[in-house]
């Protein structure tokens, strides 16, 4: 941030430092970054290789959505190289049990030398809501 490092193993994955692989990640397995300027990058700790001075990325994951999700995706890149995605998504057991799978798929020939020429990952995540009642109850004697 602003001329300052930040090496990978100092991006939180959902929070949590020294989750990432050290070279590549697929963006088909990310909701979103999260960029936390200055002091806010102290929220989630400070980083354990001390190289976020300036601020913390955060990557979070895909997590089960609330309607059911069926998505799937293919197409061509320059250089001739294909790509097919799949992302599926169901809650099961009143909405409290959530299921996410995402899937991708890279062959060909890459735009650039440097890019991986193939790619098969996939991602599968289970995610629970507990729902907590508390009743207080006043009682008062005469």
């Amino acid at each position: 941030m602003r001329g300052l490092p930040i090496y990978s193993d100092d991006i939180a994955y959902n929070g949590l430092y020294g989750l990432l692989p050290r070279q590549y990640m697929g963006t088909e397995f990310v909701e979103r970054v999260e960029v936390l300027r200055g002091a806010n990058a102290f929220l989630n700790g400070a980083a354990p290789g001390g190289s976020g001075l300036g601020g913390a990325i955060n990557i979070v994951p895909k997590r089960a959505t609330n309607e059911p999700l069926n998505e799937v995706t293919a197409g061509v890149r320059s250089g001739g190289q294909y790509y097919t995605a799949g992302d599926f998504s169901r809650r099961f057991a009143d909405d409290r049990i959530g299921m996410r799978l995402n899937m991708a798929r890279r062959d060909g020939t890459p735009p650039l030398t440097v890019n991986l020429a193939s790619c098969r990952c996939w991602r599968w995540a289970l995610t629970t809501r507990t729902v907590c009642a508390f009743r207080l109850i006043w009682a008062t004697e005469a």
